[in-house]
């Protein structure tokens, strides 16, 4: 388009924006949040934003001059955007709401652990004679609708030298992590839980004793409080 072309009386009614304000922004990108109402009015307003005449590129006493082919084109990029930003951002939307419910899950474990924290504990004595080989002592998984404070949990062994003592956190479905490993262990060498542990439905803790002889004697405690949530 010609400049002449593009030549246009001044009109009172008329709102012009500059090219220059919007290819070259002086505002930083930020994250807003709109009404229905405002989304309206913004939605709206945005054919106005189609047409070349709402942006002025030069100022002149009787006219001004609508910006060139190149300049609107890039307008126009930005215009689509912004009418594809007032749709609504679903995957902003989505994070937001994963945050809101992680929050409120990890709110439930706070008031949940203070509860447990406050709650009477009760100490569970284990002890089995062993079988050559490996062998397992441990608590039951915590039931549906319980949260389980583990305080202290201790496994140890008694008579010949065996291969390794361990804790292990165990879940179902999705498998099992070591805790704690004392590998060669002498006699009355124990294995203890270093730091109180949360455990969720499922979930339980097991003492494994490996490389045992028949006739050792495998004890182990644990402390612990159990809540309904």
């Amino acid at each position: 388009m010609e400049e002449a072309e593009r030549r246009l009386s001044y009109q009172f009614q008329r709102v012009l924006i500059e090219t220059t304000r919007v290819l070259s922004p002086q505002f930083s990108d930020s994250l807003c949040c709109l009404t229905g109402a405002q989304l309206e009015l913004l939605r709206n307003i945005c054919d106005y934003f189609h047409m070349r005449s709402s942006f002025v590129s030069e100022y002149q006493e009787d006219y001004y001059v609508m910006p060139d082919d190149e300049d609107y084109d890039a307008i126009q990029a930005v215009v689509a955007d912004l009418e594809d930003t007032l749709m609504g951002c679903a995957e902003i939307e989505q994070m937001i709401e994963d945050i809101r419910d992680s929050m409120e899950v990890m709110s439930a474990k706070i008031v949940a652990s203070d509860s447990l924290s406050a709650a009477v504990k009760t100490t569970t004595r284990l002890s089995a004679t062993a079988t050559a080989g490996t062998n397992a002592l441990g608590m039951t998984p915590v039931p549906e609708g319980y949260i389980r404070m583990v305080w202290v949990m201790v496994g140890y062994v008694q008579g010949d030298t065996i291969t390794q003592i361990a804790l292990k956190h165990k879940n179902v479905p999705s498998g099992e992590t070591f805790l704690k490993i004392v590998a060669s262990p002498a006699s009355y060498q124990v294995v203890t839980l270093d730091t109180p542990l949360e455990l969720y439905e499922g979930e339980w803790i097991q003492i494994e004793y490996k490389g045992c002889y028949a006739g050792n004697t495998l004890t182990g405690l644990y402390v612990s409080t159990d809540r309904a949530l």
